[in-house]
């Protein structure tokens, strides 16, 4: 029996990887999202991206709501896998996570909606 062409051998290696680093076939963080959101407090309406890719994952501070992009360890020798997950936001000491939606610029709620999607990314 022949050996399967070697881009499904790497596509293989690439879903164990992703496995490994999500504990699934995917996770929260599996295709990102730039576009306009609208907050459903206030209705304000602002560009935001929410979630990562593939290769790197997208931390959002809970209180300033600024963001850190920290590459995903897939390859161990990728450049930028090896950046450390931040715990406190650099500008104000706040909690950064990777599972918060953007913060409404207006009056900072997060119950906000995507109504426009500019670019998908993953």
């Amino acid at each position: 029996m022949r050996d399967p062409p070697l881009r499904l051998r790497a596509a293989g290696l690439l879903a164990q990887q992703r496995d490994r680093w999500y504990g699934g076939s995917g996770g929260s963080n599996d295709m990102g999202v730039k576009g306009i959101f609208q907050c459903r407090r206030c209705g304000h309406r602002f560009r935001a991206r929410a979630g990562g890719g593939f290769n790197f994952r997208l931390f959002r501070c809970e209180d300033c709501d600024r963001t850190v992009v920290v590459g995903n360890p897939i390859w161990p020798d990728m450049p930028g896998t090896g950046d450390p997950v931040p715990e406190k936001c650099e500008y104000c000491g706040g909690r950064m996570r990777d599972d918060i939606p953007p913060m409404c610029r207006k009056c900072r709620s997060r119950d906000v909606e995507l109504v426009v999607t500019e670019m998908l990314y993953d």
